[in-house]
């Protein structure tokens, strides 16, 4: 039986979890419960791959640096702003089964909760800096971070009412905006591990483009998980993307293979605005050819990610990196540490 990521990290899991009630704490007073929940509630799939990829470009089994652990807190840090501020965009009721922060505390105070989570990830930043170096790590997480709204804020700037217009262009578009709003994210993290432990250029650029191929399908497979899972297992707004009228690539999909005039486009249109038109526009989504079109799109990139780790010797970290990636394209939680890898 493989070990599981508990074993494997299981002092940098310690660490990890110390320094962010840490962080936390540095903020009582200003969080309520909910907040700390969310953390808790977590996968820690940001912090946990960046940790594996420092393991994995270590040229020693050493314990890592407390610059990597800190590293990796800020970066869940800045995950969670920007959940938040996501949930004050979409209006979202939920988030990892509980209550919004915008729906419990109102969007004034959702936005500054997460403008305060951002900030507290720029100082646990700033505290891992030891040489020159690790500066251009600070400064390639800002521009993660950048990407992110950037990338927000396309999503934004979508029209469905144009959708027939040019739908490759659409797909292109889609594809801009997961890079950025969800990939780089993912990208520096690998990316971080692998240059807070100093690893080789050749190693550094293969955990680079991990995370990015990574981030990109993982997206993809959550657009698909938004029409399959049920607000109890995803803890979110079942059909968000459709309520919300964002263009994911299984809508994209299906309307290319949909007449004009279709539930699902008078859906995004509001043409037909109920509950039983909402249903007919899902049906459409989920029992269109393309429904499977978009899910082998998200397997080939998973897989492509998955290949930019040959260039390393086998161990337990680069097997707990691709046991991951394997899970989030077979419709399992993406990281469960209590979950064989």
């Amino acid at each position: 039986m493989n070990p599981t990521i508990d074993t494997i990290l299981h002092d940098e899991l310690a660490r990890y979890d110390f320094k962010l009630d840490q962080a936390i704490e540095e903020q009582e007073g200003y969080l309520t419960d909910l907040e700390k929940k969310m953390y808790k509630k977590g996968k820690r799939l940001r912090p946990i791959m960046l940790l594996l990829s420092a393991k994995l470009s270590q040229r020693e089994d050493l314990p890592l640096d407390d610059k990597v652990i800190l590293s990796a807190v800020s970066l869940e840090m800045l995950h969670v702003a920007s959940l938040i501020h996501d949930d004050i965009i979409d209006c979202a009721p939920t988030r990892r089964g509980y209550p919004s922060i915008k729906e419990a505390r109102g969007s004034n105070m959702a936005v500054l909760i997460g403008d305060l989570q951002f900030l507290q990830a720029m100082r646990g930043l700033l505290k891992s800096v030891v040489v020159q170096e690790d500066i251009s790590i600070i400064e390639k997480i800002l521009k993660a971070g950048y990407e992110i709204c950037i990338g927000e804020i396309d999503e934004l700037r979508v029209d469905p009412a144009k959708a027939y217009d040019d739908l490759i262009e659409m797909e292109c578009s889609y594809m801009n905006i997961i890079d950025r709003k969800t990939a780089a994210l993912f990208g520096i993290s690998c990316e971080a591990g692998a240059a807070l432990a100093n690893s080789k250029s050749v190693h550094l650029a293969a955990l680079s483009l991990f995370g990015r191929y990574f981030g990109q399908s993982y997206q993809i497979m959550d657009d698909i998980n938004d029409f399959l899972k049920s607000s109890d297992n995803s803890g979110k707004q079942q059909h968000i993307d459709l309520v919300q009228k964002k263009l994911s690539l299984p809508i994209i999909n299906a309307l290319r293979e949909l007449p004009p005039n279709n539930a699902l486009y008078n859906y995004l249109t509001d043409q037909a605005t109920s509950d039983t038109a909402l249903q007919e526009a899902v049906d459409a989504v989920v029992t269109s050819e393309s429904f499977i079109k978009t899910y082998n799109k998200a397997r080939e990139i998973m897989l492509n990610a998955i290949h930019q780790l040959s260039v390393f010797s086998d161990s337990p970290y680069k097997s707990a990196l691709e046991s991951i990636a394997f899970e989030v394209i077979n419709g399992k939680k993406a990281v469960e540490t209590t979950t064989t890898i």
